[in-house]
């Protein structure tokens, strides 16, 4: 009985996978035939220096009770929340960052 039921969920994961990406491929149509062309001079704005992205390598190592390490690499985006556009207003904010922070600073 256990085996039916398996059979039957391994089913309906199935149909239901395959219907959302059938959904998923469909509404992705427009956008591949009426995708604007990309801008021939890159805009650079104040948005675009209020994002700074950086990469790096974080390293732990443990000497005892046995010893081990290991290292992966990590990505962090820098936002300056005073010069970020404010797409959302349910956001987080510079105001509230800085209420949050207890600092009147930059942000």
């Amino acid at each position: 009985m256990e085996g039916f039921y398996l059979l039957g969920s391994i089913a309906c994961t199935l149909t239901k996978t395959s219907l959302l990406s059938l959904v998923l491929a469909v509404r992705s149509i427009p956008h591949f035939l009426f995708s604007p062309a990309p801008p021939s001079t890159p805009a650079t704005s104040q948005a675009d220096e209020a994002v700074r992205l950086y990469e790096g390598l974080v390293r732990h190592v443990r000497l005892r009770p046995v010893r081990h390490a290991f290292d992966y690499t990590v990505r962090y985006a820098l936002i300056d929340l005073d010069r970020a556009p404010h797409l959302q207003p349910s956001r987080l904010s510079a105001d509230r960052a800085r209420e949050v922070a207890q600092t009147t600073g930059p942000v």
